[in-house]
């Protein structure tokens, strides 16, 4: 019996990771160290902690993509903002109008380029402009006269989500700037695999020519293989996600 081969350059790296840490369930099931392959196997499980720090540095990639997402909506949003305060401005009902304008005046107060600004600037003029809305009744209460409560709403909810992002990045950077990219891991994954496969293959060939039992070897094998088909069939029909290519993480705009 052999063990079939695994189309690993078609696999995503959750899937790759994923992949190795069921073969090892799958082999610890049938005690390895009884079946004499721990030699093999404990190398192999050494490398997880350094291919799961690998996909945290790749779900960090993942925040700054969320960064760029959450950053054009609030640019978007602070835009429009301005755009509906000037616009209420010239309502028809002077008292609408009236309730506008320095509510208008207030926005430009910190300046008329605020998604120009770094990402941090604009994250700490948001959080002004949104405080100066909700915490001032006067404000407060112009902007519910001219049904413009929705926008500060939404421009705070944003601007929340940005922050909270921006934190966890900074974070996830600290801990995981020195390490090795999963591409890079894999490469000394790979010969730890291999040698796993020849040994478990090797063990059944040694067992069966001294007339060992051979039961645990060739129902380990045909799980195996099992395995490696569905993995396999996954790899030949992946998914049909929309995938995001990383976004260069510039200070700004």
């Amino acid at each position: 019996m052999k063990l079939t081969t695994v189309k690993f350059s078609k696999l995503e790296h959750t899937e790759y990771f994923q992949f190795l840490k069921q073969l090892v369930a799958l082999i610890n099931q049938y005690d390895a160290t009884k079946l004499k392959l721990g030699t093999a196997l404990n190398p192999l499980v050494g490398t997880f902690p350094n291919l799961q720090a690998a996909l945290d540095k790749e779900a960090g990639n993942q925040i700054t993509q969320t960064l760029n997402r959450l950053d054009a909506e609030r640019d978007e949003l602070i835009i429009a903002f301005r755009q509906f305060l000037q616009a209420m401005c010239s309502y028809p009902d002077t008292a609408i109008a009236d309730s506008a304008k320095p509510l208008l005046n207030y926005v430009h107060s910190f300046g008329k380029d605020i998604a120009k600004q770094t990402m941090l600037a604009e994250t700490t003029i948001i959080t002004q402009i949104v405080d100066g809305f909700t915490n001032n009744n006067e404000r407060k209460n112009a902007l519910a006269a001219i049904h413009g409560s929705l926008w500060i709403t939404a421009l705070g909810n944003v601007n929340t989500a940005f922050a909270q992002a921006y934190n966890t990045r900074i974070t996830d950077t600290t801990s995981n700037n020195k390490v090795a990219s999963f591409t890079e891991q894999k490469k000394a994954v790979l010969p730890l695999y291999n040698e796993l496969i020849d040994l478990i293959e090797g063990r059944y060939k040694t067992a069966k020519a001294d007339g060992a039992d051979v039961a645990p070897y060739e129902k380990l094998i045909a799980e195996i293989n099992q395995l490696i088909a569905s993995v396999n069939q996954l790899a030949e029909n992946p998914p049909k996600t929309k995938k995001l290519t990383a976004p260069a993480d510039s200070a700004k705009k």
